[in-house]
C-alpha cells in the first residue's frame, strides 16, 4: 500500500520535489517490494519454523536410534538401520552454509539498520526540513504554485518519516529472527553431530549395493537427461545473476583476479623460463632462484581454477538458490580443487619449470608426463563436476547408477595415467636416480 502510496505521489509532484518522491520509493519498495523486507521476514519465519521442525524430527531419530541399538546389536539389521539414520540426518555442509549465509545476513541487516536510523534522525524535525527546503522552492518554484509545491513536500516529508519508521521497526523485527534463527541452526548443528557420532561409532560395515547391473544402465539416460534439462540451467543463471547482484563484490574479486593472471601470464611465463636457465646453468645458482621459481608456479598454477572455483563458491553460497543450482556450486569447487593440483604438477614438469631446470628431472619423463596430464584434467575434470553435483544432490538412484558410472570411469582414467607415466619406474625415483 505505501509502495503505490509513493508511485502515486512520484507521478503527481513538481520537478524539484521529483528526488524526495524517489527517495519515498526506494524506501518504499525496501519495504515492500519483490526482495524487501517484508518478503524476508516471512521468508526467515518460515526457515525458522522449518527448523524448529526439523530439530524436533531429530529428537525422535536419537531416540529411535538410542532404543534400537541395543535390540539390534550384533544383527545384519544394524547396518541397515544405521544407514537409513544417516542418509535422513541435516547435512553438515549445508547447516555450515547457512551459517556463513545467515551470518552474512545479520551484518548486512545491521548496516542496513544503522544507515536507516540516520536518516529518520535527520527527519525527525520536518519543520527544520521543510525550512531547509524554502529557497530552493523560491528560486524553481512560481510564486503562484509555492502553496501547493509546499503543501506536496510538507505530505512527501511526513510520507518519508512514516516509511522510516515503519522500516526501523521492521528491521528490529528482523534482526531478532535472524538471531532466533541463528540460535536454533547452531543447536540443530550440535544435535546432528551428535547423532552422527552415535552412527559412527556403532556402524562397522553396511552390505554394498551389488555389482553394475544392466538394469542401473538403463536408468543413466534418464539420469543424464535431468542434469542437461534447459529449466536447471535456466534456474543456474537466474541464481548466478542473482549472487553478483547481491554479494558483487566477491564475485567480481575472483573475475579480477583471472582477469590479472591472464593479462600477466606471458609476463610470468618469460620471467620462469629466465630463471629456470639461471638455475640449469649452475650448480651454483641461488636458492632465491628456485623460490622465485615456485612462487611463479603458484600464480600460474591459479589461473582457471580461480575462475571456476569463484564461480562455484558464489552458486553454492548463494542465498536462496535453487538445489540445482547448489549442487552445480558443489561441482565446479570439487572439480577446480582437482584441478589445482594437476595444473599444479603440470606447472611443474612446464618447460624450463622446477622439475627440469630445478630439480634436474629427467626431459624425456617429464615430456611423457605433461603430456598425459593434459588428456587427463580434458577428461577427468567433467568427470568430477558431475560426481561433486550427483554426491551432493544425494539422489539414491542417480548415485547407484549414474555416480557409480562415473566414479569407475574416472578411476580407469587415473589407472591408465598412472600405467603409462609410472612404467617401468616411478617419474620421481627414476629421474631422481638418473
Amino acid at each position: 500500500q505505501r509502495s503505490e502510496w509513493a508511485r502515486a505521489a512520484l507521478a503527481d509532484v513538481h520537478t524539484c520535489l521529483e528526488p524526495v518522491a524517489n527517495d519515498n520509493l526506494r524506501l518504499a519498495d525496501l519495504r515492500s517490494g519483490p526482495d524487501g523486507l517484508t518478503a524476508r521476514i516471512k521468508d526467515v519465519e518460515a526457515e525458522l519454523q522449518n527448523t524448529k521442525e526439523t530439530a524436533a524430527d531429530l529428537d525422535d531419530i536419537e531416540d529411535e536410534l538410542n532404543e534400537k541399538l541395543d535390540l539390534l546389536e550384533g544383527t545384519s539389521m544394524l547396518g541397515e538401520f544405521l544407514v537409513r539414520v544417516a542418509r535422513e540426518l541435516p547435512r553438515d555442509s549445508d547447516l555450515q552454509r547457512s551459517a556463513y549465509l545467515r551470518n552474512q545476513e545479520i551484518s548486512k541487516s545491521r548496516i542496513e539498520a544503522v544507515d536507516l536510523g540516520l536518516q529518520r534522525v535527520r527527519f525527525d524535525n520536518l519543520e527544520e526540513t521543510i525550512e531547509e527546503l524554502q529557497p530552493q522552492l523560491k528560486a524553481e518554484v512560481p510564486p503562484a504554485e509555492h502553496e501547493a509545491v509546499l503543501r506536496d513536500a510538507k505530505a512527501l516529508y511526513a510520507q518519508r518519516q512514516q516509511l522510516l519508521r515503519d522500516l526501523d521497526r521492521d528491521y528490529t523485527n528482523y534482526l531478532s529472527l535472524l538471531r532466533s534463527l541463528q540460535l536454533q541452526q547452531q543447536q540443530l548443528r550440535a544435535k546432528t553431530q551428535r547423532v552422527e557420532k552415535l552412527v559412527d561409532d556403532h556402524l562397522m560395515w553396511v552390505q554394498g549395493d551389488g555389482l553394475y547391473s544392466l538394469e542401473d544402465l538403463r536408468y543413466v539416460p534418464q539420469a543424464v537427461v535431468w542434469m542437461l534439462r534447459t529449466d536447471n540451467w535456466r534456474r543456474v543463471g537466474d541464481d548466478a545473476w542473482h549472487a553478483l547482484r547481491v554479494r558483487p563484490i566477491f564475485c567480481v574479486a575472483s573475475l579480477l583476479l583471472f582477469v590479472v593472471l591472464a593479462f600477466s601470464r606471458g609476463a610470468l611465463q618469460r620471467q620462469l623460463v629466465s630463471l629456470g636457465e639461471q638455475a640449469s646453468a649452475s650448480y651454483l645458482a641461488p636458492f632465491s632462484v628456485t623460490l622465485k621459481a615456485l612462487g611463479i608456479t603458484f600464480l600460474l598454477t591459479w589461473l582457471w581454477p580461480s575462475l571456476v572455483l569463484g564461480l562455484g563458491w558464489c552458486l553454492y553460497f548463494s542465498f536462496g538458490a535453487a538445489p540445482f543450482t547448489r549442487a552445480v556450486g558443489r561441482g565446479l569447487i570439487v572439480s577446480a580443487t582437482v584441478y589445482v593440483a594437476l595444473e599444479l604438477t603440470r606447472r611443474l614438469l612446464s618447460h624450463k619449470g622446477l622439475a627440469e631446470a630445478h630439480f634436474r628431472w629427467m626431459d624425456r619423463r617429464i615430456a611423457l608426463a605433461r603430456g598425459h596430464l593434459v588428456w587427463l584434467s580434458v577428461s577427468l575434470l567433467p568427470i568430477l563436476f558431475w560426481l561433486g553435483h550427483i554426491q551432493w544432490e544425494a539422489d539414491p538412484q542417480r548415485q547407484a547408477t549414474l555416480g557409480r558410472l562415473l566414479f569407475a570411469v574416472a578411476m580407469i582414467l587415473v589407472a591408465i595415467f598412472l600405467h603409462r607415466v609410472m612404467r617401468p619406474l616411478p617419474v620421481v625415483v627414476e629421474g631422481v636416480a638418473s
